[in-house]
């Protein structure tokens, strides 16, 4: 399920991509990829960020991040990237592995505009009369008192 690119570890060139990485992006070949091209989502989605990140897989370890990536037909598409260091044919290389999380980004989106929507202040005064039923709270302080000895 997962697109798995191998990219050279000095410019990101793509020797290798798996089947699913070639239906994602709609290519024949790993060949017609381009990671230039992958790396157009505009700030900070850059080339050189892409060559940043890649330049801590190498010396710091495996990084995770997401990035917004772009696809030849236009479509634009959230992934969560892993980045490991490898070696491919005797020279450094990474491994990328791309997942879809387009649908997560957009309940996050969906969640934290509810969020704002709750904590925002209403253009009108809420009473606490018409949140709760006296009544019932009446009630409920009543039994409490007579189970508690407590007035």
């Amino acid at each position: 399920n997962e697109a798995i690119f191998i990219q050279a570890a000095a410019n990101g060139d793509i020797l290798y991509a798996n089947p699913r990485a070639l239906e994602l992006y709609k290519a024949e070949k790993y060949e017609d990829l381009s990671f230039r091209a992958m790396c157009m989502g505009g700030h900070p989605y850059t080339y050189e960020a892409a060559l940043q990140k890649m330049h801590k897989a190498i010396h710091e370890g495996p990084q995770l991040f997401e990035w917004l990536t772009n696809f030849p037909d236009g479509r634009i598409l959230w992934v969560e990237v892993s980045l490991t260091k490898t070696s491919f044919s005797g020279k450094d290389a990474l491994v990328a592995s791309m997942r879809d999380i387009s649908e997560r980004k957009r309940l996050a989106e969906a969640v934290e505009k509810r969020i704002i929507a709750l904590t925002q202040p209403l253009d009108e005064e809420v009473k606490f009369e018409d949140l709760f039923n006296l009544d019932d709270i009446q009630r409920i302080q009543d039994l409490f008192a007579k189970a508690t000895g407590v007035a």
